[in-house]
């Protein structure tokens, strides 16, 4: 017996991943501006380890959001695909 997708939990899954992938991007943009402005200041005895931390953090929510955008593009394949299936 196959497990049945509703539509309740379909539009709850894509509202999650959509939250998701916009904080993972929303957290690299924070972290890239805070990085853009620590370097053009200089200060050098916080720069050097705080600024690989925030480009560990950029690399990080952009992955995150891919992760989550590209998984919120399957589910809706998916969606699509079994509703055409139940129509025909």
């Amino acid at each position: 017996m196959e497990y049945e997708i509703t539509s309740s939990e379909t539009q709850s899954t894509k509202r999650t991943l959509t939250v998701i992938a916009v904080t993972g991007a929303v957290i690299s943009v924070v972290c890239a501006v805070i990085r853009v402005l620590l370097s053009a200041r200089g200060g050098q005895e916080l720069a050097g380890p705080l600024l690989g931390l925030l480009g560990i953090g950029i690399i990080l929510g952009l992955f995150v959001a891919l992760l989550a955008f590209n998984t919120r593009l399957q589910v809706a394949l998916d969606e699509k695909e079994s509703r055409e299936k139940t129509t025909i």
